[in-house]
């Protein structure tokens, strides 16, 4: 999936638009997918918030523009989609699909500056994910 999110952001920065080096887009693609699987395992968001914050900040100090970033977790997210639609069915692709979008947008919403904010429910407020039907995980 890494390798096909890197694919579609290399193809976008055909007219030379991307201020980060390929490596640099697959380093972050990698990292930001690695997040995403720990943060499902462990059934909370906080695993990326820390991480995406600090990868916002530090293309922000080498001069690259936070919508970079932000490309690089809307075509991760797209093809994450595209997977667990045709990977996961019924009531489970739902809950699936809501997972993902909990997990990049709790790695959105935490970013300085303008962003795209996600609506905020109690259970993810807390960075908890909460599969419909079910009540949030108290530790």
């Amino acid at each position: 999936m890494v390798g096909e999110a890197l694919a579609t952001l290399n193809e976008r920065d055909q007219a030379g638009g991307l201020a980060s080096s390929p490596a640099e887009r697959r380093q972050d693609m990698e990292h930001l997918f690695e997040l995403i699987q720990r943060c499902v395992h462990e059934g909370h968001c906080e695993p990326i918030i820390g991480p995406s914050q600090q990868m916002a900040a530090d293309h922000f100090a080498a001069g690259i523009e936070i919508a970079e970033v932000q490309t690089a977790f809307t075509v991760l997210e797209d093809v994450l989609w595209r997977h667990l639609a045709d990977a996961v069915s019924g009531d489970q692709r739902l809950d699936t699909l809501r997972l993902v979008n909990v997990i990049l947008g709790a790695g959105r919403t935490r970013w300085p500056g303008p962003t795209c904010h996600w609506p905020v429910t109690p259970a993810t407020a807390a960075g908890q994910l909460v599969p419909r039907g079910r009540a949030p995980h108290r530790a």
